[in-house]
C-alpha cells in the first residue's frame, strides 16, 4: 500500500463515523478516492491530499 492508498484508507476510515456515508465500505470509498487522485498525478501531490484529509475530517455534512 503507498502512501496514497493509506491517505485514502484514513480518510474513508473517517468518513465511515459520520451519519451520511453510512452503510457504505470503507474499502469502495477508499478505493474511488485513491482513483480519483491517481488519475490526477500532477494535480494531487502528497501535501494536497494530505490538505484536502484534513479538511474533509473537520467538515461536517
Amino acid at each position: 500500500m503507498n502512501k496514497f492508498q493509506k491517505i485514502a484508507y484514513q480518510m474513508a476510515k473517517d468518513d465511515s463515523k459520520k451519519e451520511i456515508y453510512k452503510g457504505q465500505s470503507v474499502q469502495k470509498r477508499s478505493r474511488r478516492a485513491y482513483s480519483f487522485w491517481n488519475g490526477d498525478r500532477e494535480g494531487w501531490t502528497f501535501e494536497r491530499c494530505l490538505d484536502f484529509k484534513k479538511w474533509s475530517k473537520n467538515k461536517s455534512w
